[in-house]
């Protein structure tokens, strides 16, 4: 019983360690995400503009279709 318990406590202390280095990852992992975003983003923006003579797109629909 005293052996449940210790090993209990040990894996509270590990979990209390391990939860903000998941939570840095994981915000890390989104953070790449909004950048791979918002590169494409701007390569359609680059694109539209070829496209259109330096023109920028009136909306994002109409950048999606384009």
């Amino acid at each position: 019983m005293a052996a449940l318990l210790v090993s209990i406590a040990v894996m509270g202390i590990l979990m209390s360690v391990a939860l903000p280095v998941w939570r840095q990852a994981a915000r890390r992992e989104k953070e790449a995400e909004l950048v791979f975003r918002g590169e494409q983003y701007a390569r359609a923006i680059g694109l539209y503009q070829r496209r259109f003579a330096g023109a920028f797109p009136p909306s994002i629909d109409v950048l999606v279709e384009q």
